[in-house]
Parts: structure tokens; C-alpha cells; sequence
């Protein structure tokens, strides 16, 4: 047995995927509470998702980047998941954080986007590289599945990682405070069922992602939604 094959059977083991799932942990805390790292968490867990991935001989193949099936269908439902989350997103849920709470999300970093084409054509690129691919491979291919590793990957173990990835993509938005991160959290729970219930394919919540940013971003630009 080479080195490689040792070290992959001592990677594929809980307390392993204990030890990874507390570094994701002190890495988010560590750029978003006490501002030791300087950027933005999602990078440094994506390597490490990278890594564990690779010597676990797994790869990102191994938790759902793999050609679909039937792609009109991911397609489908992707692009409409997307859609009706920001739908709700402008008419349900942020209309009820603001009843339930004095907080309104913080979307004034996004103002220089209004009228703005080029800006806004930057964003969509940004959109549809990192934060839909990028942020799915991270938090519902990586962090989702090794936290689902935690608890021996039943039932109970899954539905504890959606929970922890919602609120670590929603504390991942924290620039947008309480109201926004709430919001975020939603979308990503719905992005992990989503992942989820397509069999564990990320194209589906890949796509979903990026089009329900894409279509947020276009109302920003018309000067709606900041």
C-alpha cells in the first residue's frame, strides 16, 4: 500500500471528516468574526475541499460533477428553482423578515451596479464562475457530504448538514446583515435540497444558483431591489 492509499483510508474515517468539518468552522470564523484571514472564506474551504477530495480519492466527480442524465430536465428544473426563489425572495420572504423584524438586507454594496452595463456584465460573469459554481462545489459538494460523513451518512446525519451549510452560506452574506444572511440561508437550504433530491448531481443547484443571482442582479441593475 503507497502512501497515498494510507492516507485515504485515514481520511475516510468520521473522525476525520470531524476534524475537516471544524477547520470549515474556524475558517469562516476566522474572516468573518475575527478578521485574521483576508479573504473571503469560500476560497480557502474550496482548497481544502480540493485537497481532501483528491486524497480521498474521490474528486469533485465523487460528490456530483458528473454529465446529467437527462440534461433538459436539470435544465428545467434548475432555471425554474432559480426563478421562483428569487420570486419569493422579493415577495414573500423579505417582505416577512421585515414584518417579523425591524431588519431590511444591506444590498448597498451592490448600488454602484444601477444603470452600470459594464459593472453589471462583470457581476454576471462572477456570477456564474464563483458564486453558482464555485460556492456549489464548496458548500453542497464539499462541505455538505463531508458533514454528512460526520454522522455516517444517514438520514439524520444529512439533514443535520443541510441545516449547518444553510447557515454557513447565510453567515457567508453577512455584509448584508441579519435580513440578508436569513435570506441567503433560505436560498441555500434550497439549493442543498435541491442537490439533494436530484440524486446528488451539483448541475442542478449549480444552475439554480446561478440563475436565481442572475435574475437578482438584473433587478438590481434597474434600479430595483437596493
Amino acid at each position: 500500500m503507497g502512501w497515498r492509499d494510507a492516507l485515504s483510508a485515514r481520511l475516510n474515517t468520521r473522525t476525520a471528516a470531524v476534524a475537516e468539518i471544524a477547520l470549515v468552522l474556524g475558517i469562516t470564523v476566522g474572516h468573518r468574526v475575527l478578521r485574521v484571514i483576508p479573504v473571503d472564506e469560500t476560497l480557502p474551504i474550496f482548497i481544502l475541499g480540493w485537497l481532501s477530495l483528491w486524497l480521498r480519492r474521490a474528486g469533485w466527480r465523487g460528490v456530483g460533477l458528473t454529465r446529467p442524465s437527462r440534461w433538459g430536465r436539470v435544465v428545467t428544473l434548475g432555471v425554474g428553482t432559480g426563478i421562483l426563489l428569487q420570486v419569493l425572495s422579493e415577495f414573500v420572504t423579505e417582505p416577512a423578515i421585515r414584518y417579523l423584524t425591524p431588519q431590511v438586507a444591506d444590498m448597498s454594496e451592490f448600488t454602484p451596479l444601477v444603470g452600470n452595463l459594464k459593472l453589471a456584465a462583470l457581476y454576471f460573469v462572477l456570477v456564474w464562475s464563483w458564486a453558482a459554481f464555485g460556492e456549489e462545489l464548496t458548500y453542497r459538494g464539499y462541505v455538505l457530504n463531508r458533514a454528512a460523513d460526520v454522522g455516517g451518512r444517514t438520514r439524520p446525519a444529512w439533514a443535520i448538514g443541510l441545516v449547518l451549510v444553510m447557515g454557513l452560506f447565510g453567515f457567508g452574506h453577512s455584509y448584508q446583515g441579519v435580513a440578508g444572511m436569513i435570506d441567503t440561508g433560505i436560498h441555500g437550504l434550497a439549493f442543498g435540497i435541491l442537490y439533494l433530491a436530484s440524486g446528488r448531481n451539483l448541475w442542478v443547484s449549480v444552475i439554480a444558483h446561478g440563475v436565481c443571482d442572475t435574475v437578482g442582479i438584473a433587478l438590481i441593475f434597474c434600479g430595483l431591489g437596493v
